[in-house]
Order: structure tokens, then C-alpha cells, then sequence
């Protein structure tokens, strides 16, 4: 069975990492999970795990007298070039990497027999992924505090990482241990790094679909100087499943997984975990932003804007008429999943996403009851709305102390007829927009309704 070159199999299970090829061999026997003596020095003791070309397993290292984790080949790979150039690859990014964040190597090798294997360091410890999923089982999420110190721990990683001109590409809480002596994040599987010091060189799709970058699914590539803000993307996915207990996007069909991360904004950290700081909220949508250039320049710097954010210690907004001091919650009202990422994007590109609240509620009644609770200093409201319909939707908000004043953008593809018009003024809309208007065009209405700028249509 082979992938198609660059693109995920169909029915792939989407926890599954993908972006190789491989030649399945039949008849090919497994390696004994125990009792087993590789290259005549590194007794097998048991499985620890498998990923995408090897298996992992706890050996004794019988000269030196002490545990590793070895990494093996699968058999059923042996032939595969791309497996076995993957492999190497490993290999060689681990051994240019000395980080107390990232899996040492202690040497690699082939057997007599022929397997290939990289002996490491054994961290004995849990993964995030089974941290998060034991948390979930008893109704519980990881504490603020202790997620952001995790944070700065992959950060630092990966910024070690990067600065040596190496690109994961493959970030996900499965390839994150916390070492349990002294619960250091670790990063294991770069099985799919790319050295960065090559002229031309541009990523392909590949990495385990919930943690995609969007610019990894546009069949274009991505350049090298932007492939570390593709760790960074993964790494916000993390940051949400820490403070949440579950990823931005959710989908057991891969091809709507793959859509929901090209097209898809975030729901709010804070809307699922309401102890969660709105300015957290806001350093999560930079991270997860489509267009790479919006989110923050390295890794090192997300961890730094989530601290600041912990500490209510952020930057004041550096353009012509600032807003006030306080952060400014926008609810955006559509079923339009482009559009609302649209709008993300334009206060991520034009503004300054530490200082807006975003949540976006995809038919009238999720707005009505978000704006009942949450009490948003602006509604960007689609006519396309369904549920509460747009009228239905402003009457109800008009009628509620709170939100009776609340000033409202209305998006149309449509005229509106001089009555509708009216009605809407009536309603308090303060701007009508097009769905065809630019991102700029978008940010200075956003931003001209929320300054309480007086009205232009």
C-alpha cells in the first residue's frame, strides 16, 4: 500500500502523523517485544511505543549497566527509502541538539541483521496527551500556572531548535514527555525535522493533522524562513488543549479536520474554561491565526505574551486613536466559518489581538445567550444568521439591560431597502459592511465602532 506523495490516505485516523510514504512488506516478522539482544549490546525489555516509521522500546544497555529508550526501524519499513531517510534524519537532528528539553541521543547504529536504530536517553514520564486525557476522564483541566511553565518548556525547545536551524514539523502533546524526576516537558519524534540551511527549500504537508498548520494544507509548500511559525502554530494547539482539555478543532473525518484549521476561527479558551484570562484568550488567536505572519515571531515569544498575560502585564495598543485600557469583547455572529475567520485575521493583521476578546457564535440563539452572559462591547452580525434571525437577534439585545446600547456592525451582500434601513438603525447598527470588503477595511470598522467613533455607512 503507498500514500499518495503529499497527501494523507484516505479514512486516516487523524491522531495519526502523515507526509511519508511507505512500502509495506508482507511477510516481514516484527521484533520480538522482549528477551531480545540488539547489536549484541542493547537487550529489548518492552514495547514503549510506535510511531510513524519505528518502534520505541525500554532496553538495557548491557555494558553500561543503565536503561535507554531505543528506536528501531520497523521491519516492515526496512526497504522503504523515504522510511529509512526519515530515520537518519532523526538521527542526525537529535545529535545536533543538546537542550534539557529535548530527547538526547546517545548514539545510533545497524545491526547484523540489518535494523537500524538511534539509542536515547529513557525519560521516564507521561506524555501531555495522556496527561490530558487522564484529567479529562476525572472532569479536570491542567492549572493555569502549570501549563503556562510547560509552555515555556516546549518554547524553549523548540526555540533551541530552531536557532540551530531545525523544524520539528511533527509538535504534538504524543511527542511531548514530562520527565518524572523533575517534570521537565520533553520533546521526542523528530522523525519529520527539516534543516533549514538549504536554498529553495520548502515544506511540504505532514505532522499529525489536529496540530496542521493552515499554510501546510494549501498544496503550495511553505517557504523555510516561516516553517518555524508552523511549530509555533502546533505549539498553540497545545497551549488550548492545556488550558481547556480539548484541541481548537475537533473531527473525525480528516478532510473536515484539515478545513476546520484552514478556514475555521478557534473558540475562545476562556468560553470553555471561564478562569481563564481574557488576555490569554488573546495570545491563544494570535498562535492559531491562518496567516502565519499574524502570530507571534517565535516560540519563545508565545511563551512570554502567555506569562504576560498570566501577570496582566500587557503592551498598551500602539495606533493613531487607542482604545481604552480595558480589553474589548467582540462577539461575531455568522455561519460563515470563513468570514468570522476573516474578521479574526483582520484584528490579528491590522490591530492588535491582545487587546480584543473574540468569540464567535455561528446562529442567533448561541449569540443571544453569549451576549447575555458575557455582555460584548460590539456585535458583527451576518443578515445570513440563523436560529434568531438578524432582527429577531437585535430586538431581543435591545430589550436587555446590558446589551440595550450595544452598538452593532451589520454584514450584507445585499441592499437594504430604505425601510430595512431604518429598521436597522433603529436596532442600533452603527455600520453596514460588505462581506467583500478587504481586511483593512474590515479592521477600521471594527475598530471605529468599538472607539465609539460617530456613525458612517
Amino acid at each position: 500500500m503507498r500514500t499518495n506523495a503529499g497527501m494523507p490516505e484516505i479514512g486516516s485516523n487523524p491522531d495519526r502523523p502523515f507526509g511519508w510514504s511507505a512500502t509495506i512488506l508482507s511477510g516481514t516478522p516484527e521484533l520480538a517485544p522482549t528477551s531480545w539482544i540488539l547489536d549484541g549490546q542493547y537487550e529489548l525489555l518492552r514495547e514503549l511505543g510506535r510511531g510513524g516509521v519505528g518502534i520505541v522500546y525500554l532496553a538495557e544497555d548491557l555494558r553500561l549497566k543503565r536503561h535507554v529508550a531505543i528506536k528501531v526501524l520497523a521491519p516492515s519499513m526496512l526497504l522503504d527509502p523515504k522510511a529509512n531517510d526519515r530515520f537518519e534524519r532523526e538521527a542526525m537532528a537529535l545529535a545536533a541538539l543538546r537542550h534539557p528539553n529535548v530527547m538526547p541521543i546517545h548514539a545510533m547504529g545497524i545491526d547484523p541483521q540489518g535494523y537500524r536504530y538511534i539509542v536515547m536517553e529513557y525519560v521516564q514520564g507521561e506524555t501531555l496527551e495522556a496527561q490530558r486525557h487522564r484529567l479529562a476522564s476525572c472532569g479536570d483541566v491542567m492549572p493555569i500556572t502549570r501549563a503556562i511553565e510547560i509552555l515555556e518548556g516546549v518554547a524553549a525547545g523548540l526555540s533551541a531548535a530552531h536557532e540551530a536551524g531545525i523544524v520539528h514539523r511533527d509538535v504534538s502533546g504524543a511527542n511531548v514527555i514530562l520527565a518524572q524526576d523533575d517534570q521537565r516537558p520533553v520533546l521526542t519524534d523528530f522523525g519529520m525535522a527539516r534543516v533549514l540551511g538549504h536554498a529553495g527549500l520548502s515544506l511540504g504537508i505532514c505532522g499529525t493533522p489536529r496540530y496542521l498548520a493552515p499554510e501546510t494544507l494549501s498544496g503550495h509548500g511553505v517557504r523555510a524562513d516561516l516553517a518555524p511559525l508552523v511549530d509555533l502554530y502546533a505549539m498553540g494547539v497545545i497551549a488550548f488543549e492545556l488550558f481547556t482539555g480539548r484541541p481548537p478543532f475537533e473531527s473525525g473525518d480528516l478532510f473536515e479536520l484539515m478545513r476546520m484549521h484552514r478556514e475555521s476561527p478557534p473558540p475562545l479558551p476562556s468560553y470553555l474554561r471561564p478562569d481563564l484570562p481574557a488576555a490569554v484568550d488573546n495570545v491563544i488567536v494570535r498562535a492559531l491565526a491562518k496567516d502565519p505572519l499574524a502570530r507571534p515571531p517565535s516560540c519563545d515569544a508565545l511563551a512570554r505574551a502567555l506569562r504576560e498575560a498570566l501577570e496582566e502585564r500587557t503592551s498598551p495598543l500602539a495606533i493613531e486613536r487607542p482604545l481604552s485600557a480595558s480589553r474589548a469583547k467582540l462577539l461575531i455572529a455568522t455561519p460563515d466559518d470563513t468570514l468570522a475567520s476573516r474578521l479574526v485575521n483582520a484584528i490579528a493583521r491590522h490591530l492588535d489581538a491582545r487587546r480584543f476578546v473574540v468569540c464567535h457564535a455561528r446562529d442567533g440563539y448561541a449569540a443571544w445567550n453569549h451576549a447575555r452572559a458575557r455582555t460584548p462591547e460590539a456585535l458583527v452580525c451576518d443578515t445570513e444568521v440563523t436560529g434568531l434571525n438578524v432582527v429577531e437577534l437585535l430586538a431581543l439585545l435591545r430589550g436587555h439591560p446590558g446589551t440595550e446600547r450595544m452598538p452593532v456592525v451589520v454584514i450584507t451582500a445585499q441592499p437594504l431597502s430604505p425601510a430595512d434601513r431604518s429598521l436597522f438603525d433603529r436596532l442600533g447598527m452603527r455600520r453596514l459592511v460588505s462581506p467583500d470588503a478587504t481586511d483593512d477595511q474590515l479592521a477600521r470598522v471594527i475598530r471605529s465602532v468599538v472607539s465609539g467613533e460617530a456613525r458612517v455607512v
